[in-house]
């Protein structure tokens, strides 16, 4: 199973958006939010309390090829070992505290990757070119040549 953490610098910025976004561009995807709020009438996606262990964060999941978390708190979790953690800054700037996050991103919206950063990260969960590409665009990384 392929984890990917999502997390940003405050509320609104389209987090929950774009796992939904993930779960239909990759492939056997599943996705969790971890959050202090109860489930939401909504159910954009299956929520569990901030603070819930990873492990029972992959249990939950199930048999899935990729899991892709909502949530930056996941990441204080050492069991965590994510394959990809996507950050997504707030316009005007981010919270405080969120700059661990970012500085553990592989991923930051808006802020452009070279070719060699997106082919490792494709390597890395196993995705072709056309998935990689619906990725990083759904992300809105932009990538150099």
């Amino acid at each position: 199973m392929k984890t990917v953490v999502i997390c940003g610098g405050g509320r609104g910025v389209g987090k929950t958006s774009l796992a939904i976004a993930l779960v239909h561009i990759l492939p056997g995807a599943r996705a969790i939010k971890l959050g202090v709020h109860a489930p939401r009438a909504d159910g954009k996606l299956p929520c569990l309390p901030r603070g819930t262990a990873f492990r029972e964060v992959r249990e939950r999941a199930g048999d899935c090829e990729f899991l892709i978390v909502e949530s930056g708190a996941v990441l204080d979790d050492p069991s965590c070992a994510p394959d990809l953690v996507v950050f997504l800054p707030v316009q005007g700037g981010d919270k405080p505290g969120s700059e661990a996050r970012r500085a553990r991103a592989d991923l930051v919206r808006g802020q452009p990757v070279g070719s060699d950063v997106a082919a490792a990260v494709g390597a890395r969960l196993g995705l072709d070119v056309r998935a990689l590409a619906a990725m990083l665009a759904a992300i809105g990384t932009p990538v150099l040549d």
